[in-house]
């Protein structure tokens, strides 16, 4: 797990590596300020669980990177990896914007299900692209797709 972070550290200064002010960040229709963390509820739920996007806006202007973990509930060391991630980065610091889910499918992981959502019995990973107006699934892999992925320069996806 280590490695995986220093891997992660060594990737974004390789990949934020412009110069410049950054300006805001738009996301799920808020403003990230330069140089800030925000943390976005995600917006789907069964009422028991919910989850958060943190965005890291770099005080420095440069690109976007998306990294998703935990697409599988079972992928225990990407998220635990991201966790991490998470709490080392400086915004301040920063060049470019991070955007990262550390824990994609919740009702999953909490469900202690490890590909299939107890609810529905649908895979995260075999639902992009998907629709805003299906299942959970169906619906955070649409969030992904439209929220991270889309907005991304650079997307990493972590799978054990």
């Amino acid at each position: 797990m280590e490695g995986i972070i220093k891997s992660l550290h060594f990737s974004l200064l390789v990949v934020f590596g412009t110069a410049g002010a950054q300006s805001f960040f738009l996301f799920h229709h808020q403003d990230v300020k330069s140089g800030t963390t925000s943390h976005f509820p995600v917006p789907i739920s069964t009422g028991q669980d919910s989850t958060f996007i943190p965005i890291f806006n770099g005080a420095k202007n440069g690109e976007t990177l998306g990294i998703t973990a935990g697409v599988h509930a079972c992928e225990y060391a990407p998220i635990l990896a991201a966790q991490k991630l998470a709490a080392s980065i400086n915004p301040e610091r920063l060049s470019g914007v991070v955007i990262l889910v550390q824990l994609a499918a919740i009702e999953s992981f909490l469900g202690r299900s490890p590909y299939v959502s107890p609810v529905y019995g649908k895979n995260l990973n075999r639902s992009f692209p998907s629709k805003s107006t299906g299942t959970n699934t169906e619906k955070v892999a649409d969030l992904i797709t439209d929220r991270v992925i889309s907005r991304a320069d650079s997307f990493y996806r972590k799978s054990i």
